[in-house]
């Protein structure tokens, strides 16, 4: 397989969509030397049907952590719970 162009990206239909939630569209992309997971979603606007992307690192999903992951986990559903002390 050739190596991926700086700057850009390929999608291709997601024949597995198996949800609303699931992206429509799925790939890849390289942007400043690094490689990105690419998903696209058409949605519908008021000026007609568009393209909502999505781009996870590659290298950050690999380590198990988010693009946006500072090293603190926010509380998620039942966490939330065990995240505020009790009032005594």
């Amino acid at each position: 397989m050739n190596p991926q162009r700086e700057n850009s990206g390929i999608l291709f239909k997601n024949d597995r969509k198996a949800s609303q939630r699931h992206p429509d569209y799925k790939g890849n992309a390289t942007i400043g030397g690094e490689e990105f997971y690419l998903s696209a979603w058409v949605k519908q606007g008021r000026n007609g049907k568009f393209l909502s992307l999505s781009f996870t690192s590659k290298t950050d999903q690999r380590e198990g952590a988010r693009a946006d992951d500072d090293g603190l986990r926010q509380p998620q559903g039942d966490d939330l719970d065990a995240a505020i002390p009790p009032r005594w």
